[in-house]
């Protein structure tokens, strides 16, 4: 007799929602078969049956399951009562709670494997019922996933600033649930409309202020801000909040390319596909969309915003505070102020002022408003 449990779910969750079997019960499968499905908050997982024989399910549609929790019987023979079978399972697993982790009961099949991978019964610690071969397996697959993580016991936990009505706190969230390094806590938005929702699963918690507490109660290790609309409002909150001792990380996607001695301050958000050129700098608290060219050389001031598309020539220099638009062309050795504004469509070709709104109108004629 097989029991089928959960595949391993990942690191960062520990239950799932079933959503139905996909064969009836007393039917007869094939070892690898699908035959249902589980759902987590971040992805669905199939779920294979280990042996060939008649299937007889435990769970139902829409319940929550854990890991190791058995989910159906695969028996050699078909079973006349099923419930017994069922009952008789559920008290072989409850005796580790009554029997203690020394007196836990080990099928032949179990031991053999806990001795090829090195495991005893301290691994199993908190794990409820019969130790056998299909709990066993689990704990080599689950073992096995782990290490295939960079850091994975030290995952950086980020806290998310803003951007929830924007979008920042969307985008940002989705890079970090793809971190191999980072992982995404919270959200902090001042609109208290947000609080109790969740972008990607990531909840918003409440305003800035809940950060001080949960870096008190080591529930985070660095923040990140998202938003981008208000680039003074952004540069005072990353002053102030370390001034204050927060510390901030960098968000940068994996797909980013960094040349040689390419440097990047703290606070950045740098998506997908960016470029950053051999020697540039980039500050802090800086927003840099996706498919954003930084050529060679460049030097990037802080809490500037980036829409998709920016192109910068050869030792370009960039001040404090600068919004591109998107799909921007920039010639080398152009000097951009602080607080300038340049809007989609454009082509700098000269210094630009601080405190400049560079305009394309529809005839696509260039305009300097100081």
């Amino acid at each position: 007799m097989k029991i089928l449990v959960p595949p391993f779910l990942g690191t960062n969750d520990d239950i799932a929602t079933f959503n139905g079997w996909l064969i009836e019960e007393g039917s007869q499968v094939k070892s690898g078969s699908i035959v249902a499905t589980l759902e987590t908050t971040k992805t669905v997982f199939e779920v294979e049956a280990e042996a060939e024989g008649f299937f007889y399910p435990i769970v139902s549609s829409g319940e929550s399951v854990k890991p190791n929790q058995p989910l159906a019987i695969i028996s050699e023979e078909k079973i006349e009562h099923i419930e017994d079978a069922i009952a008789q399972l559920k008290q072989d697993r409850s005796s580790l709670n009554s029997e203690g982790k020394e007196g836990a009961k080990t099928t032949k099949k179990a031991e053999i494997l806990m001795r090829r991978h090195g495991l005893t019964k301290d691994d199993f610690v908190g794990h409820h019922g019969l130790i056998d071969e299909a709990l066993v397996s689990s704990i080599v697959q689950e073992k096995s996933a782990k290490k295939n993580f960079i850091g994975m016991d030290d995952l950086q936990r980020v806290g998310i600033i803003g951007g929830v009505g924007g979008g920042g706190a969307l985008i940002v969230a989705e890079c970090l649930l793809r971190s191999t390094t980072q992982r995404p806590i919270c959200i902090f938005d001042r609109n208290s409309e947000w609080h109790g929702e969740k972008i990607l699963g990531v909840p918003v918690v409440g305003n800035v202020d809940k950060v001080f507490e949960m870096l008190k109660n080591d529930e985070l290790d660095s923040v990140i801000i998202a938003f981008n609309a208000n680039l003074e409002e952004r540069d005072n909150l990353y002053n102030d909040l370390t001034e204050k001792k927060v510390p901030f990380c960098n968000v940068i996607d994996s797909k980013v390319e960094l040349r040689m001695q390419a440097s990047i301050g703290l606070g950045n958000v740098i998506l997908a596909n960016a470029y950053l050129g051999a020697c540039t700098k980039v500050g802090d608290n800086n927003f840099i969309s996706a498919h954003v060219v930084l050529e060679h050389g460049n030097q990037l001031g802080n809490s500037c915003a980036f829409g998709p598309g920016v192109f910068t020539s050869g030792n370009v220099t960039i001040g404090d505070r600068v919004r591109f638009g998107t799909q921007i062309a920039v010639e080398p050795n152009v000097n951009i102020g602080d607080d300038v504004i340049i809007s989609s469509g454009s082509t700098i070709l000269q210094n630009i002022a601080p405190k400049s709104v560079i305009k394309v109108n529809h005839n696509q004629k260039v305009s300097l408003c100081e």
